[in-house]
């Protein structure tokens, strides 16, 4: 995303996919402008500066819908007026399950991510002691899955989260890409 431009937060689809986000902007009259191939993405215009976006998360498979335009207000208004048009999940629901109660490796994978695609726009403690608990799960790959969702969140409160995984983590993958997320957050810290 360019300068000057605010995004709300993502809504991260339980079903439907873009069936879900077509609907809403059908019955709402938005214009679709484009869209990407196998339904990967769709993007519709809401009046003359406003955007509503499908996607399709590459890295985990969750669909998202989110609101993007210059005027933070008007994209704040968006999202509170039309997030119920979709079937996502809630901020509580993501948060539903504790992260050190017993799940399969893949299961709480899956959820760290969601986490991490439908976290508020700002720091949450809720969701930053999630990622806490997750850091130190006994799989590499739930572990490594935390500096995705951080990549996502993009908070400054992560950094030092980021900093521990890339110095501390017994797992060289899982500090390497601690190390590569860190870098593009400070580089890069919004979307």
């Amino acid at each position: 995303m360019e300068a000057g431009v605010e995004r709300s937060r993502s809504l991260v689809l339980r079903s439907g996919g873009l069936e879900d986000a077509r609907n809403l902007a059908e019955r709402n009259g938005w214009q679709r402008v484009d869209s990407g191939e196998r339904d990967a993405w769709a993007l519709w215009r809401i009046g003359d500066r406003a955007y509503f976006c499908y996607a399709l998360a590459q890295a985990c498979g969750e669909r998202v819908c989110y609101f993007y335009g210059p005027d933070k207000r008007e994209v704040d208004a968006l999202f509170d007026r039309y997030a119920d048009g979709v079937d996502a999940w809630t901020l509580d629901e993501l948060l539903v399950r504790s992260p050190d109660e017993p799940a399969s490796p893949a299961t709480r994978l899956r959820e760290v991510l969601r986490l991490g695609l439908g976290a508020p726009r700002e720091c949450s403690l809720p969701f930053l002691r999630y990622l806490w608990i997750a850091s130190r799960h006994d799989n590499e790959i739930v572990r490594g899955a935390v500096p995705q969702a951080a990549f996502y969140m993009r908070w400054p409160a992560l950094r030092r989260l980021l900093r521990d995984l890339s110095r501390l983590d017994r797992s060289p993958r899982v500090r390497e890409l601690a190390r590569l997320v860190l870098e593009e957050i400070n580089r890069r810290p919004r979307f």
